[in-house]
């Protein structure tokens, strides 16, 4: 449809006020006489207005296929004529459009276009278009009807949907991105995620537009004036392809069902166990009658139950369910053996793929009884068949292995044999049945322990779940929620461990697994965690409350998973340099030289976090039924792992002259410093400086500990004497701390050459050379840490930011240079801590034996800091005491809180001891 001019009228009524005009599919009519048949219809849309239309004019064909012209009608028919756009009236359908919609006190509307059927009638494809119409009517073009909508309709309100930006740099910030799509007209933003894909960064984020488009280009420039451009699409759902299918029956049934026929026509099932109230059986009858289940028992008197065959039925009994006498550990085929022989029962065991006997006696003239078991799912089953049935059954069954095959006899051979764990972490998003395929490929049935993520399994499938695993012989345990999300899957016995701390028990789940080699029993919690995609905050807030939960229990634990976060996020480095986990991918090599664990990724998501006593021997990764590598561990020895033990105490000399130590004691000791603190009623002050002397009197020297970190020993040594230098300008009078820095300082000046003069250096010289070294040895880690900390402060600079974003580029292609990564396929090989120690043995002992630097030197060092100390005004109440009055239990807190009256006691008492 298109505009025509309208041409002049001699004569316009004073209520004319809106234009319309029209185009309709019936040719023959509107090109023989278009007025009359425009006219005809107007009169039945609004019927009773014969005076409505004022004119019409200017009437063209185009392309020959519809005719276009220009109708003036008043303004108080005009939305009636409007709202009858598109109706077929008198054989006529005229589609409407006002030429200035501001007449009609509303903005002009968007319209939605309805596709026609195949082999649709243009009749029935009218009425279907003109059903969903408002008061704007229907309008046609090109072959097409469209409904005009207004602003408010729920079908063309913006909505939030998944957008993907490419093209941004790798230095943006999430504040970048969010202004750039701002500007480009996006609104409610939310930022999920940023991803790396064929060497390009891709940020997925939820907005909306008002202008419906699904690709938006964005010229950008930066400050060199260069110019490129980004792209934002939509991303559409992915329709599900394929027929849906049946289960099939295999999956369902561990047993091949019988036929319907023989069902009808069989008996009644009768009770498994012998009930006390039926009638005495005479002779054999009793024996007959447990060994054919199908034949029927006299019901003559009310005598009870034999006793021969009570007490088998006592014996036999507890074997049914899968135990031992003593409900101990579960019956294996040597207790069923050993039964047979001693109840002189003939048993019989039904697999899914074979029969197994055990006959109680070899002389085939008396075969004894017989005991019929069904084995499924780790559980023994009693069940009653026919004598013709056992008759034809027992001549093929084969006579088993009694050590192993089933419960705890095999597995407990194993657990002797093998003291090595594996511990497998995977996604699973398919079949369970292509996921057993998977772990047969992954040796599971040598290892122990798998565990799983990405399930989201609701509660109502989670008991076929764990039963498709156990007729499998695994135990599974999953975690608890509306939608599960992980597993844990052992070939050994394992048991849940609750977890009512975690925000998200969907997310994550824990069991305690035992390793018993030599009589030695080790327990150890396992965790499987499943991060939030879409937050990074959440991830790793749920990766926290798990560690803190495992490291709770006192017991070696391992937590792995999808974290969704990488092992040099900083919340994973706060826990490793507070010494209570690692990263199990720490003793095979850098973060970046180990490959990604999804398939094409960059990044390496999947990995096990664990107890610091816990060391793994092996790194394994194979190919899951997911997009992600199944990532394996292998621990050499899970039993030989230290335990938690109490502090230790102070160590004291064992030997020692009574005269030795006193002479030392006059030496060291400061009477004036310590009535100076009697004197003022600080007897916190007192107790502490007669401890610190008795701690220097007595105690053993120190033995030097390794660092547990990627960072140089020598850097943090430096760290710390820096540390100790600052603490020391505080409080100049600790004679603890001066001690400490006196003997940090000359273990470092035979390592540091900046510091083999300090005896001459001032304190600023110090503080000098300790940065330079720092700078010095620091590398690429500390150079990194001091720009990140840097760029956290240029949020609210913009060009500040900028600039610390280049520089940061600079310095990522200057020094950051990625290292190899490994191939998934090959096993690599853990670093023990011990390899370490052997190659830095010779400098350390070094260190360790070397003579005594002179004390002069620091004590002038000491004198520039000064004896000033800050005052502290103390106010003291006579609250109840939370500390118990004895030897050095008093602290600081209980003794600020004493009266000042109650002061008085215990330093006369000090004052006797020392006189």
């Amino acid at each position: 449809m298109g505009f025509e001019e309208v041409c002049k009228v001699e004569q316009r009524l004073v209520g004319a006020g809106g234009v319309l005009r029209f185009c309709h599919d019936r040719w023959d009519l509107v090109t023989g006489r278009p007025a009359h048949a425009a006219r005809q219809w107007v009169s039945r849309a609004i019927p009773g207005q014969l005076g409505a239309v004022i004119d019409r004019g200017s009437w063209i064909t185009k392309d020959d296929a519809e005719a276009i012209g220009l109708m003036r009608v008043t303004r108080e028919a005009s939305a009636a004529i409007l709202a009858a756009s598109g109706r077929a009236l008198a054989g006529t359908a005229l589609f409407l459009t006002p030429l200035n919609w501001s007449d009609f006190g509303v903005c002009q509307p968007s319209l939605l276009w309805v596709a026609k059927e195949t082999d649709e009638e243009w009749s029935h494809y009218l009425g279907r278009v003109h059903k969903d119409a408002n008061e704007h009517g229907l309008v046609a073009g090109g072959g097409r009807l469209g409904l005009r909508l207004d602003a408010l309709d729920p079908r063309i309100v913006p909505r939030k949907s998944m957008w993907q930006l490419r093209g941004a740099g790798p230095q943006w910030h999430l504040e970048d991105v969010e202004q750039v799509l701002e500007e480009s007209g996006y609104g409610e933003i939310e930022i999920l995620s940023r991803t790396y894909r064929r060497g390009c960064v891709i940020w997925n984020f939820l907005a909306s537009r008002q202008d419906f488009r699904d690709y938006v280009p964005i010229e950008l420039a930066d400050e060199e004036g260069v110019s490129f451009v980004a792209e934002a699409s939509k991303v559409n759902r992915r329709k599900a392809s394929g027929n849906t299918r049946a289960v099939p029956a295999e999956r369902t049934q561990s047993f091949k069902p019988a036929p319907l026929e023989e069902f009808i026509k069989a008996p009644r099932a009768r009770r498994s166990e012998i009930d006390e109230e039926d009638a005495a059986l005479t002779g054999a009858e009793a024996s007959a009658s447990v060994a054919l289940a199908g034949s029927k028992r006299p019901r003559e008197g009310g005598a009870t139950e034999p006793a021969d065959a009570k007490a088998k039925r006592l014996a036999i009994a507890p074997h049914w369910d899968g135990k031992a006498p003593d409900g101990s550990i579960l019956t294996g085929y040597l207790e069923l053996h050993a039964v047979s022989v001693a109840h002189a029962v003939n048993i019989l065991v039904l697999h899914r793929d074979a029969v197994h006997k055990f006959p109680a006696k070899a002389d085939a003239s008396d075969m004894g009884h017989f005991l019929v078991l069904k084995c499924e799912a780790s559980h023994y089953e009693y069940v009653r068949l026919p004598g013709k049935d056992i008759a034809a059954l027992w001549p093929g069954a084969v006579v088993p292995k009694f050590a192993g095959h089933r419960g705890g006899g095999g597995g407990q051979e194993r657990s002797k044999e093998e003291s090595t764990l594996g511990i497998f972490s995977s996604t699973q998003e398919l079949r369970l049945a292509q996921m057993l395929g998977w772990a047969q490929r992954c040796f599971l049935t040598v290892d122990k322990v798998l565990l799983l993520q990405e399930l989201d399994l609701n509660p109502a499938s989670a008991y076929s779940y764990v039963q498709d695993w156990k007729r499998r012989g695994f135990v599974c345990v999953l975690s608890s929620g509306p939608v599960l999300r992980a597993a844990i899957i052992s070939r050994e016995p394992i048991r849940k461990v609750t977890t009512p701390e975690l925000m998200d028990a969907e997310r994550a789940v824990f069991a305690c697994r035992e390793f018993e080699v030599d009589d030695v029993v080790q327990k150890f919690i396992i965790g499987s965690v499943y991060g939030h995609s879409g937050d990074e905050d959440l991830a790793s807030a749920l990766v926290l409350r798990a560690l803190a939960f495992v490291q709770g229990t006192g017991l070696p634990w391992i937590v792995m998973g999808d974290f969704n976060l990488e092992s040099n996020c900083a919340r994973f480095q706060n826990a490793c340099f507070n010494g209570t986990a690692h990263c199990m991918d720490s003793f095979f090599g850098s973060a970046n030289s180990l490959p990604a664990t999804r398939i094409g990724g960059r990044r390496r998501i999947d990995f096990g976090m664990s107890d610091p006593r816990v060391i793994p021997a092996t790194l394994r990764h194979f190919t899951s039924v997911a997009d992600h590598y199944a990532v394996y561990y292998e621990i050499a020895n899970v039993v030989g792992i230290a335990q938690f033990r109490r502090p230790a105490r102070m160590r004291l000399e064992q030997s020692g002259d009574d005269e030795a130590l006193a002479a030392r004691f006059e030496e060291i000791w400061n009477e004036g410093t310590f009535a100076e603190h009697l004197e003022g009623d600080d007897v916190d002050a007192a107790w502490k400086a007669l401890s610190n002397v008795a701690e220097r009197l007595l105690s053993d020297s120190s033995d030097a500990n390794a660092a547990l970190t990627e960072e140089p020993v020598l850097l943090r040594r430096l760290r710390r004497l820096g540390r100790r230098l600052r603490q020391l300008q505080l409080e100049p009078a600790d004679e603890q701390l001066q001690r400490t820095t006196f003997r940090t300082l000359t273990g470092l000046a035979h390592a540091v050459p900046e510091l083999h003069d300090w005896a001459e250096r001032t304190l600023e010289g110090l503080f000098c050379d300790r940065e330079q070294r720092h700078q010095h040895d620091g590398g690429c880690a500390p150079q990194r840490t001091h720009r990140e900390v840097e760029g956290e402060d240029l949020v609210d600079n913009p060009n500040k930011a900028v600039s610390w974003i280049q520089a940061h580029a600079n310095f990522e292609l200057q020094g950051g240079a990625a290292q190899m990564v490994q191939d998934p396929t090959a096993p690599l090989r853990a670093v023990h801590p011990a390899t370490i120690l052997e190659e830095q043995e010779a400098v350390w002992s070094t260190m360790w034996t070397a003579e005594a630097q002179p004390i002069e030197p620091f004590e002038t060092i000491l004198s520039e800091i000064g004896g000033a100390k800050p005052e502290y005004d103390l106010t003291s109440s006579g609250v109840e005491l939370s500390v118990p009055c004895q030897g050095d239990a008093w602290s600081s807190r209980g003794r600020r809180r004493l009266v000042a009256s109650s002061c008085n006691f215990p330093c006369n008492g000090l004052n006797g001891s020392l006189a």
